[in-house]
């Protein structure tokens, strides 16, 4: 069942229920208005029968009774009601001889002695009849009965109107809802035949059509920036594929060139098979540094590592004291760092990953400072400094400034530095030292 089919039919309930609640309260009101007038009617009519403003019916055992001289009353009592006079032992005196009315106990009550008259609806001879028994001064009482064919006729045909009236209503809503609904379901439909598009072709550049500023255009706005993150995704990918295979030629060939002569010159010189078997391993180590950090960037391993408060100077410590272990550099060291939300182990790396690119771009036997001040790390060497066109761009993938392409290395250590630090909502940054070299590190 289509969502546009399942609206239909929810605004026709809703018309149903209001119609029917509208109508039933109508009926309810209608009924005890009527139900009321025929009380006060039987009231009136009792009175003027007991008060002698009507004449009674006459009297069953003096057939001309009927006639009660001068002083009789005008008004006779007419047959739109049912009639019936009781003497004081509740036996019938009189009656207008329309049907007879039932006598029950509160009517003998009632008869007997000065008792409040009482209302009651009962059915005679399949008919319903509204009667109110009312005491005649010196004894006995009087029974007035009027039907109650015309009030079901009246209720039955306001119920009659209001079925039609709610069917008709729920037809029309139904109709209307159905045109309303498939006017503003025009564009989810186009949205998803955009979707379904994508999804068949794999083609990301496939534009969501724009809607306004309702609920429709948002998500629509949502899917289109949706899709622009997966083609910069796709982007990414395909170029790290493409610089990883370029970087991965280079050693590739070495040491496919190195196995080729040390498997065609067996009886090599001892000294020169040892430079080979060295510069093979060498270019083994470096193929698997860049593959780790190939996966690492690939994947984003680290986009799931807990964070959680740090003093900045203990990751900066941690880096400082491996550095020192496997470096001969003079690392001077300035700790007045406060307390972030990051992950220590990636902060341990990004930091050591500066420092590495410190040493390697540093003059031979220059020294390296680690500032930590605040939120900020920075780390400055005495090297030749960063061009401002390679400033911009030391923290792509891969990239390596002129000077350095022929230094070891795979290009990504501040790639990876870029990326642990925007996992914390921060900023890398790049400039030139005051201490005459440059200063790289970043701000979280």
């Amino acid at each position: 069942m289509s969502l546009r089919f399942r609206l239909a039919i929810l605004t026709s309930a809703l018309v149903i229920v209001g119609v029917v609640g509208s109508g039933t309260s109508n009926f309810l009101s209608t009924r005890s208005g009527l139900n009321s007038s025929i009380d006060d009617f039987l009231r009136e009519r009792s009175g003027e029968l007991v008060d002698g403003a009507r004449r009674l019916p006459p009297d069953r055992g003096r057939p001309g009774d009927d006639d009660q001289g001068g002083d009789s009353p005008t008004l006779a009592a007419e047959p739109d009601t049912v009639v019936q006079q009781l003497d004081q032992d509740a036996t019938i005196l009189a009656s207008n001889d329309l049907v007879e009315l039932p006598i029950n106990q509160r009517d003998r009550e009632i008869a007997e002695r000065r008792v409040g008259p009482t209302l009651r609806t009962v059915t005679v001879d399949g008919m319903s009849i509204r009667m109110i028994t009312q005491h005649i001064d010196g004894g006995g009482a009087v029974q007035v009965g009027r039907s109650l064919d015309e009030n079901d006729d009246t209720l039955g045909g306001l119920r009659s109107r209001a079925v039609l009236t709610a069917l008709g209503l729920s037809l029309s809503a139904a109709a209307v809802g159905w045109l309303l609904v498939g006017r503003a379901m025009r564009p989810l439909r186009a949205l998803s035949q955009s979707v379904e598009t994508i999804s068949e072709t794999q083609d990301l550049s496939v534009p969501i059509p724009k809607g306004g500023n309702d609920e429709v255009g948002r998500l629509a706005k949502s899917f289109n920036e949706m899709l622009a993150a997966l083609r910069q995704s796709r982007l990414q990918q395909h170029q790290l594929i493409q610089d990883a295979a370029h970087e991965l030629r280079t050693p590739l060939t070495t040491i496919r060139a190195n196995i080729e002569l040390l498997s065609r010159y067996p009886e090599m010189d001892p000294g020169e098979k040892e430079a080979m078997l060295a510069s093979l391993r060498s270019e083994v180590e470096e193929l698997s540094t860049l593959f780790n950090e190939v996966v690492e960037l690939a994947t984003d391993v680290h986009n799931d590592a807990p964070l959680t408060p740090v003093d900045l100077n203990d990751p900066a410590e941690q880096a400082a004291r491996i550095f020192a272990a496997r470096s001969t550099r003079s690392l001077h060291t300035e700790f007045n760092g406060s307390s972030v939300t990051g992950n220590t182990e990636l902060l341990t790396r990004a930091i050591g990953n500066l420092l590495a690119n410190g040493e390697k771009y540093s003059n031979p036997g220059g020294d390296l400072w680690l500032v930590v001040q605040g939120t900020r790390i920075d780390v400055h060497d005495e090297g030749p400094g960063i061009s401002p066109s390679d400033q911009a761009r030391i923290f792509d993938r891969f990239y390596r400034a002129d000077q350095s392409r022929a230094m070891a290395g795979s290009g990504l250590g501040l790639a990876i530095v870029n990326q642990i630090v925007k996992q914390h909502g921060g900023d890398v940054h790049v400039g030139d030292s005051p201490r005459g070299g440059a200063v790289v590190g970043f701000q979280l």
